[in-house]
């Protein structure tokens, strides 16, 4: 799992700021420590209320391996400076891969 701000208040755009635009299908490619490379291809984007996002699934250790990217979303609240919604994608290893 890779969690990381879609921005910030000071920083502008962050890390995630473009994962809402990930479709079904599409590649990602994480960067290890050793310089090599992961390809990950998207199987699900949901947004989910934080209130109600299923933790347990997404935190979950069980099952096939998966990348997990969650980042925020929905509508911001000025008052609170927060995202209400969370993005989560899954993704899952390309069959090439160790």
């Amino acid at each position: 799992m890779i969690t990381a701000h879609v921005d910030g208040v000071d920083q502008g755009p962050g890390a995630f700021f473009n994962l809402g635009q990930l479709n079904v299908g599409d590649l990602v490619q994480v960067e290890r420590s050793d310089r090599s490379t992961l390809t990950y291809r998207v199987i699900a984007r949901e947004s989910f209320n934080k209130k109600s996002a299923p933790l347990d699934e997404v935190f979950a250790r069980s099952g096939p391996h998966r990348l997990t990217l969650v980042t925020c979303g929905g509508p911001f609240d000025p008052q609170t400076l927060v995202y209400t919604d969370n993005i989560i994608v899954t993704a899952v290893a390309e069959e090439s891969q160790p």
